[in-house]
């Protein structure tokens, strides 16, 4: 063993101020612990281990080829490069994932033959003026290999173990397709091996190679069908041993939501900081091909993700405007028996009786099977808003109608709702045959109809907002 107890290195002379902000980052767990499994499978490890334990402790260990300088990993702004090196490249994110987890951290690496092992406290060294912490201690070996990260006393919250297993066998899929490991263990739990994620079953699958100034790109992509769930939708773009990023990036705004590929990058494109967006100046060009290879399968897609949108909007719909009549129905059972008044009359003198206009309870259409009662999108050629039919229990909202789709496209319930009430309202006033509808003789005109029944909309709006 080599005593280096008395010397000191210097890992920076930015201000304490620094560490404090990093601590302060909203982060997520999965890209924290993304970030030293960056550092381990760049050190050529084919398995990293992930360990929470007892006492607010994280350990991360690999069995990578390790470092022979500790004080170049630790300092900000340097980077350490190894030979197998294929992502990091600014020197923060081993630093900003100890500053956010904070606490004690304990760093052990072997290098050849050799042991190096230093502490930081963090919390002390952010109230220090400069950045001197205790050299090193270098050990023999005696066998071990890799790098052992040990963080005490850290501040946060452990994770949802499932969803951060999810998440790492995304980020780092390409890493486990090739057979890597990342192995997870929680307290008093058995240890849990990340699963690399997959593309869904796809259709109308492109497939292409291509080259931008020399850097290589290997593009697939495909359609899921609406029964398969579609997690990761759109592109999801990787390069050397991670996904980057998952999005609609290279879609130029069209739908993705049934569309899934994997986007892979080859060496020389340049990244972000943290690795999850591409900032390299061929960016343009990349997203234009991705684009053109991709056009007729993303309008393909799109035009499905529209019925899917459809169907579901029809769906909800429909649920409301039984709810709102069968609330009707029943406040009509529980409501007086008494619905008459008298009213003189203007042209003979005589008086006569007849139902009061909009006495709550009363049910819009009493012959209507309001729990068959349905909405449905239709296109008509004309300007109209749409259609009742009511042997059919269907009220038809025109698709083609300006304002239709701008609510339809706004996913705004309530409005499509309002709008199928006003339609209905109208079609039974309208209807030569109103007699016989007894409920509908309590309304005068449309316009006592149509406020009658929206006040049992919001009645209904409220109702819901109170449960809630």
């Amino acid at each position: 063993m080599m005593d280096c107890s008395n010397e000191t290195v210097n890992i920076g002379n930015i201000p304490p101020a620094i560490l404090l902000s990093m601590k302060g980052r909203s982060q997520k767990w999965h890209i924290v612990l993304g970030e030293l499994c960056d550092n381990s499978f760049d050190a050529g490890a084919s398995r990293v281990e992930i360990a929470f334990g007892p006492q607010k402790t994280v350990q991360v260990i690999d069995d990578g080829c390790g470092c022979n300088n500790i004080e170049k990993m630790l300092t900000i702004g340097l980077h350490y490069k190894h030979p197998s090196t294929r992502l990091g490249r600014y020197g923060v994110g081993l630093k900003e994932a100890a500053c956010w987890l904070w606490g004690e951290m304990i760093l052990s690496t072997v290098y050849k033959s050799s042991l190096y092992k230093m502490a930081i406290d963090w919390n002390a060294l952010s109230k220090q003026n400069n950045w001197n912490i205790l050299a090193p201690k270098i050990y023999d070996s005696n066998g071990h290999i890799g790098t052992h990260l040990t963080f005490r006393n850290i501040i946060r919250g452990f994770p949802d173990y499932k969803y951060l297993q999810d998440e790492l066998g995304w980020m780092f899929a390409p890493a486990l397709w090739e057979g890597k490991q990342i192995v997870m263990k929680f307290s008093k739990k058995t240890a849990k091996t990340c699963a690399g994620w997959t593309l869904p079953p796809l259709t109308d699958i492109v497939q292409s190679e291509f080259d931008i100034k020399g850097k290589h790109v290997q593009l697939k992509a495909g359609i899921v069908a609406p029964e398969i769930e579609n997690s990761r939708c759109g592109f999801n773009i990787t390069h050397g041993h991670r996904i980057i990023m998952n999005s609609g990036w290279g879609a130029k705004g069209m739908n993705v939501l049934r569309i899934c590929g994997i986007i892979e990058l080859g060496p020389g494109w340049a990244l972000g900081t943290n690795k999850n967006d591409i900032v390299d100046t061929d960016g343009d060009e990349l997203e234009n091909a991705v684009y053109s290879l991709c056009k007729n399968i993303l309008t393909k897609a799109g035009e499905q993700a529209e019925v899917i949108k459809n169907s579901e909007l029809e769906t909800k719909i429909s649920q409301s405007l039984q709810s709102i009549l069968l609330q009707r129905k029943k406040a009509k059972r529980n409501s007086p028996k008494n619905n008459t008044g008298t009213i003189d009359s203007t042209d003979s003198g005589k008086k006569h009786r007849r139902s009061r206009k909009s006495q709550d309870g009363e049910s819009i259409l009493d012959r209507c099977n309001v729990g068959a009662l349905r909405m449905q999108w239709r296109t008509f050629n004309d300007d109209r808003i749409g259609e009742v039919d009511l042997p059919g229990n269907v009220i038809y909202l025109n698709s083609n109608h300006a304002r239709m789709k701008y609510h339809r496209d706004a996913n705004n319930t309530d409005a499509l709702v309002d709008n199928c009430m006003t339609l209905l309202a109208f079609e039974v006033l309208d209807n030569p045959q109103r007699n016989n509808f007894p409920s509908m003789r309590a309304y005068d005109n449309f316009v006592d109809a149509l406020s009658g029944i929206l006040h049992s909309h919001q009645d209904t709006m409220e109702a819901s907002k109170t449960s809630a």
